[in-house]
């Protein structure tokens, strides 16, 4: 059961974040022409959406499990008790929150290493 409430988790945010991939790739798109601008606001934006998982995962032993895609997502007999459904759930989305966030940590850091470097060694 817990293996499914992982996946399931794992999807929700997974495709949370990948609408904001999708935002911040357009905003680097839309700034071809200057690419180490477009570098720039794409590890701000990365770095910005590390915050707001970091955020979300501070907040989600607060947020009632009732409320969550990852609860609507799981079948009512893939659903723990509700007895123990607050702790489960919140759990496992800290996880994958911060995992997430990681992620996105990771790709900021090598957009404004990228930036650093095209700035220094490229239109010079």
């Amino acid at each position: 059961m817990l293996e499914r409430i992982e996946i399931m988790a794992t999807h929700s945010v997974a495709r949370g974040c990948g609408f904001a991939m999708i935002a911040i790739g357009t905003t680097m798109i839309g700034l071809v022409y200057d690419p180490v601008q477009s570098l720039q606001i794409g590890g701000i934006l990365s770095l910005l959406t590390t915050l707001v998982l970091l955020g979300k995962a501070i907040n989600a032993p607060r947020k009632d499990y009732r409320d969550t895609e990852l609860w609507l997502l799981l079948l009512p007999s893939e659903r723990p008790a509700q007895t123990i459904a607050q702790s489960v759930l919140s759990r496992i989305l800290r996880g994958v929150y911060l995992n997430f966030a990681y992620y996105f940590a990771n790709g900021s850091c090598v957009l404004i290493v990228l930036s650093v470097v095209l700035a220094v060694f490229g239109a010079s």
